[in-house]
């Protein structure tokens, strides 16, 4: 998997060039920086939290190779350690996602 991510200030969206069997037109990152968050009672630390939404190419296996390269990517473009990162992965049905007024 690599990730191809463009940045804005705060956020990044990215997408899997194809090692997932997912179109980079299909599959989206966003990590959003600049959040509060808390783990381990510690809310002085730089985190960060992401959301990953895929139709399908998701899974228990997939899921280890999304979150080590995502997690990877954090920490070298934000400096945020994995430790202070989250992130949640969805498999959702093509009929609950519309692009260009159509769902997929």
């Amino acid at each position: 998997m690599q990730l191809k991510c463009t940045t804005d200030r705060d956020e990044m969206w990215c997408g899997d060039s194809g090692e997932l069997g997912k179109d980079i037109m299909v599959f989206t990152v966003v990590v959003s920086g600049d959040c509060d968050v808390s783990f381990g009672g510690d809310s002085d630390t730089p985190g960060a939290a992401a959301t990953l939404e895929s139709i399908g190419h998701v899974g228990a296996e997939e899921n280890k190779i999304i979150g080590k390269e995502v997690s990877e990517f954090v920490q070298k473009e934000l400096g945020i350690h994995p430790d202070r990162f989250f992130m949640s992965i969805y498999d959702i049905k093509g009929f609950n996602i519309v692009k260009g007024a159509i769902t997929h």
